[in-house]
């Protein structure tokens, strides 16, 4: 396939879907720490101090996982086809990974079994997507990308 029939930019968005943003997020622990610690001190106040000590235990532990879950919410991964070549956009936990492919030697492969992660590889270079999305998703998107790719055959 000639160099300029790949003109046309095409990009798929690999994010997971989260029902709360960060803010909700810190909403939710604030209201459930309000009720948490008024049961504590209540019990304090009869003169059963270990339920404080165990509250604030639990909601240490809260918070270590809600902040572990706002951290990760907008983990995603891009892939672009373009004239330029092929980039894979990885962003996790705030930090960004870009790895460039030429389309006209890149493979694409998932494996048969549940759960295994979409592999790109292009002279000596690999990197595994679809963590973040279902295996329907990732086989809709290797039959998108395999089409895309320039010299792929129809199949």
């Amino acid at each position: 396939m000639p160099r300029d029939m790949l003109m046309e930019k095409r990009e798929w968005l690999l994010q997971r879907h989260c029902s709360l943003s960060p803010r909700q997020l810190a909403l939710a622990y604030a209201l459930l720490s309000l009720l948490s610690f008024a049961v504590a001190l209540s019990f304090y106040l009869l003169g059963v101090w270990q339920v404080l000590f165990f509250t604030v235990l639990e909601m240490s532990a809260v918070a270590f996982a809600f902040l572990y879950a706002a951290r990760h919410a907008a983990d995603y991964e891009l892939v672009e086809l373009s004239v330029d070549g092929l980039l894979v956009l990885s962003v996790s936990a705030g930090r960004e990974q870009r790895i460039h492919f030429d389309p006209y030697w890149t493979r694409v492969s998932l494996a048969a079994t549940p759960g295994a992660l979409i592999a790109l590889e292009a002279r000596g270079a690999r990197v595994q997507l679809g963590r973040f999305v279902g295996e329907q998703r990732r086989r809709q998107f290797v039959r998108e990308l395999r089409r895309a790719l320039p010299g792929a055959v129809p199949g």
